[in-house]
């Protein structure tokens, strides 16, 4: 993955198109209902839909990433908020949640909000309903680096709503920006159009075609990491994917260019024999012209005759130090074959000679950099993309330049699984390491708050003691306002010690607003404040409580240059000391610490790095040409056994079940595939897979004069046959058979895994002979813990599991339930016709082992009036043949009683039983029910059979 690296370079690139009213926000009144009475009193339906976007991005889960942690039952959500309304009658509750009813991305959550206003009745704001298209429109740019696209729509009510996306092609065709305004599409267009920036072509666009656009954009956003850092996008997004939700499927999304090798020789041909590349017509010029076609084909837009001035910097600032190992000699030839490359390029597409200009100004602007870094030592491969994540050298992987010819780009790489894990779990320690400051003070780490204590004056001299004073009053109020007390104490600390190392600061002309705001951006940064979608504040409402127009990252980096510490905005601010970080983040640091450090545990004997001849690799990109030798690529070989072989090898070598932790082929896939996930996630080439053969192994153990159960035995197998060209490319393509041998395609088999991250510890049957499932169902939304664990037939539908929930949770089953998967899709439910809504198909129709055979995580709501919700997870799989339909393995707690209220009517059950109020005289409807006891004996000989 390749982020931008500075700021942009040159006037071509499309810039946003502003509208109205383009960012609404809160006015800061902590009454989110008052200020939703503002909204309506003003008529702003509009502000009402961007205040419930903004509530969605901050609470639904967002983007995953390497670095994100795990929500904790501590973290607000959405389902919660959505409670706490539905708890509070009235027109304002009921605005919120109308628009909360499209906009939430959760389908459940939406059919629960739909639900409680039938209930509630009366007449809605037409403006928050669903929405139609009025027009769309994209504008491109000549050099296809990016693009502008409009969607213009209309709520029920007439309200016209036009979002405004800017998608980047150089980053892999994602969102970078977007916004909505209350207004018609036209104004958006007709600026566009009126631009004074000539390459920009503006042209309707079909509405499928821009819902694939988008929608295929904010993919790659969510999946890009570190993700882009906008004012308007985050808190939009939802309301953009709700307006998407209205457009027409079935459109075509971005076209990237693909050149064949034909065309590649075609231009490697024309440009020797021109007049810009005559003079670098040998062999180190063909191959370096070679990657810079490797670059143009394969990355950024895909077309190797244009470039932008952000496609030069990318090149020279990240991808050739990183990528192309070689010596500095041969990497010196890059900016003058770049720049006669860059003039043939634009003239054979006839571009106009100002889109030339400004990228050859990017590379004289660069150059001098770029032949500094490639004669410094530095990481490269994958070590370097570890790097730039903050991450830090690894011995194996880092190369600093190979010792032969010129034009080698790198020697081979085979690693067994366990190499990518561990080097993606030191470098999770290795960043905890330095925002603790040491491997003690990580050690040592605490989880306490951070003390309410006074401001340190004594380092601060006389002249500077009103600057400072400005600065200091500035963090308090914005500590009370936007933060705690926690950050209070963080911010003044991190103030004085700027002080003391460099007073000076202080006394140079400045604001004092930006550098408050440069501080509490440090603080921000450093304990991971700024996540919109974690449920914390955005970088742009802290520009916009200081009153600034742009970030404060530029000062941040002075200040903390004072303390000797690198800023990067892009990624965290490692103060390297606990006097800054609080309570909540400290935590999640130990967690982090160990998690890395069990998962280190378990890889310690699985790492090898092994050099392999290049010729004899099998697997380079480009076919060789008659001018030079086959170019040598990164190569991550995963070891693993299909299944037959998996079960013979666990059978001859028990060592090996204990060594991947299990004897379930199934479960052997499950780490397989999360493997190959990790290490293309840390690695610049999709990993290999070698399939070995348990007969393989004991002649390749003596010839290596290892042990046959010796992983290195397994490494160097692998190693061997990657060397022969016995892999096999990973991923499949989607609609491709699954690698694991299921038989089924494999977006419906393993491709699951990235998506559904409860799968992880829980593998899936892939096509094993499962005869029951443990399963866990749990309460949602109850503390301490109520659930139950059950075994049943894998022959069973859904309609057996609803009436075994039934009796395992002594519901009366006398209400309409669903199965749902976690994102909301229906499986089965109801089997009757009714006028709230019931699931179809019918639960007694669809196998369970249809859904459990792919997934281990469903839903199930049981009466939509209380919506009781519950987690159901499958704990294990039974293989061997079972004598029963049905077991009761285990459960805690008192289900609550039917027809109870809901949420709130168990808490109030509760309450009356254990001596606390009781309003509404629920003691005597309730009789002797417990919400402690449960009677697992008695329950067993209702429930076995």
């Amino acid at each position: 993955m390749v982020t931008r690296r500075g700021a942009n370079r040159g006037s071509s690139r499309p810039h946003r198109t502003d509208g109205p009213a383009s960012r609404p926000s809160p006015d800061g009144e902590p009454d989110l209902l008052g200020h939703v009475r503002d909204l309506l009193r003003d008529g702003d339906l509009f502000g009402v839909m961007m205040l419930a976007s903004t509530i969605v991005a901050a609470l639904e889960p967002g983007p995953a990433s390497p670095f994100q942690d795990e929500q904790t039952d501590e973290d607000p959500t959405l389902e919660e908020l959505v409670d706490s309304l539905i708890d509070v009658p009235g027109q304002e509750t009921t605005a919120v949640l109308t628009a909360l009813s499209g906009i939430a991305t959760d389908e459940v959550l939406r059919r629960h909000v739909r639900r409680e206003l039938d209930r509630r009745g009366g007449p809605l704001p037409a403006e928050l309903h669903p929405v139609s298209v009025d027009r769309t429109a994209a504008a491109s740019h000549v050099l296809g680096h990016a693009a502008i696209i409009v969607v213009g729509v209309r709520t029920a009510g007439g309200q016209p709503v036009t979002i405004v996306i800017t998608v980047d092609h150089e980053l892999g065709s994602m969102v970078v920006d977007g916004f909505a305004y209350p207004g018609r599409p036209e104004a958006a267009i007709t600026r566009l159009a009126d631009d004074d920036d000539p390459d920009l072509t503006v042209a309707d666009l079909a509405p499928a075609d821009a819902r694939a656009r988008i929608a295929e954009a904010i993919e790659t956003g969510r999946i890009t990491y570190p993700p882009a850092e906008t004012d308007t996008w985050p808190e939009c997004r939802p309301l953009v994917e709700w307006v998407l939700r209205a457009l027409p499927e079935g459109g075509v999304g971005h076209i990237r260019p693909e050149l064949d090798e034909d065309q590649r020789q075609t231009i490697v041909r024309r440009f020797l024999g021109s007049t810009h590349g005559r003079q670098h017509d040998d062999p180190d010029g063909r191959s370096m012209l070679d990657t810079l076609l490797w670059y143009g084909c394969d990355y950024g837009t895909g077309d190797p005759l244009t470039w932008s001035p952000d496609a030069v910097a990318i090149l020279l600032e990240d991808w050739l130090p990183r990528k192309v190992v070689a010596e500095p000699q041969y990497l010196d030839l890059a900016p003058a074959i770049l720049r006669r490359f860059i003039r043939f390029a634009h003239e054979e597409r006839g571009l106009p000679d100002r889109l030339t200009e400004d990228a050859l100004e990017v590379v004289d602007a660069l150059e001098p950099e770029y032949r500094r870094v490639i004669r410094t030592e530095r990481p490269q491969g994958p070590a370097a993309l570890l790097a730039a994540m903050g991450w830090p050298d690894h011995e194996a992987p880092a190369r600093t330049g190979p010792s032969e010819a010129p034009g080698s780009r790198a020697e081979p790489m085979l690693l067994d699984g366990g190499a990518g894990y561990r080097l993606a779990l030191e470098g999770t320690l290795h960043q905890l390491v330095e925002a603790a400051g040491s491997e003690e003070a990580l050690q040592e780490l605490t989880t306490d708050p951070l003390p309410e204590e006074p401001f340190d004056w004594d380092p601060v001299p006389a002249d500077v003691h009103d600057r400072v004073g400005e600065v200091l009053a500035l963090l308090d109020r914005c500590a009370d306002e936007l933060f705690d007390g926690e950050f209070r104490t963080a911010a003044r600390r991190l103030l004085a010690d700027i002080v003391t190392a460099d007073a000076g600061i202080f006394r140079r002309r400045g604001r004092a607003d930006t550098a408050a705001a440069a501080i509490a951006w440090i603080v921000g940064k450093a304990n991971d404040l700024f996540d919109p979608y974690g449920g914390g504040l955005s970088i742009g409402d802290l520009n916009d409580w200081f009153g600034l127009s742009s970030g404060p990252s530029q000062r941040a980096a002075a200040l903390l240059a004072a303390l000797g510490i690198a800023a990067d905005a892009a990624q965290g601010i490692q103060l390297g000391t606990p006097r800054y970080l609080t309570s909540p983040h400290r935590r999640r640091i130990l967690q982090r610490r160990d998690i890395a450090a069990a998962g280190l545990g378990r890889v310690d004997d699985t790492a090898m790095v092994e050099e392999v001849p290049a010729f004899d690799l099998g697997v380079d990109p480009t076919p060789p040409s008659p001018w030079r030798e086959p170019e040598p690529v990164d190569v991550l070989a995963v070891a693993w056994f299909p299944s037959g072989a998996f079960e013979d090898a666990v059978r001859r070598w028990p060592e090996l079940a204990a060594r991947v932790g299990t004897r379930d082929y199934a479960s052997y896939v499950r780490v397989v595939q999360g493997t190959l996930i990790d290490l293309a996630r840390a690695h610049t080439h999709r990993p290999l897979l070698v399939t070995l053969d348990p007969d393989e192994l004991p002649p390749m153990a003596n010839a290596s004069g290892l042990e046959v159960t010796d992983w290195r035995t397994r490494a160097a197998l692998a190693a061997s046959l990657a060397a022969a060209g016995h892999g096999l490319a990973w991923p499949p393509g989607r609609n491709d058979p699954c690698w694991c041998g299921s038989d089924r395609k494999y977006k419906r088999c393993c491709d699951t895994v990235p998506v559904d991250p409860t799968r992880r510890s829980t593998p899936t049957d892939a096509g094993g002979t499962t005869q029951a499932y443990e399963l866990d169902i749990t309460l949602v939304g109850v503390r301490p813990r109520i659930f139950r664990r059950l075994a049943i037939a894998a022959d069973a539908t859904f309609g057996d599991l609803h009436h075994a929930i039934q009796l395992a949770c002594s519901w009366d089953d006398h209400h309409l339930f669903a199965f749902t998967t976690p994102t909301g899709a229906v499986i089965g439910g109801s089997p009757f016709e009714s006028p709230f809504g019931d699931a179809r198909p019918d639960a007694a129709d669809v196998p369970i082992a249809s859904y459990f055979a792919q997934h281990d995580h469903c839903q199930y709501e049981y009466d939509f009036g209380d919506s009781w919700l519950h987690d159901i997870r499958v704990v294990g799989r039974i293989d061997e043949p079972v004598a029963y339909r049905q077991q009761l393995l285990d459960g805690a707690r008192a289900f609550p009683p039917e027809n109870c209220g809901g949420l709130p009517g168990y808490q109030a059950c509760v309450e009356a039983t254990t001596g606390g109020d009781d309003p509404d005289d629920r003691r005597e409807w309730l009789g002797d029910w417990d919400p402690e006891h449960l009677d697992l004996t008695l329950l067993r000989r209702r429930f076995d059979r």
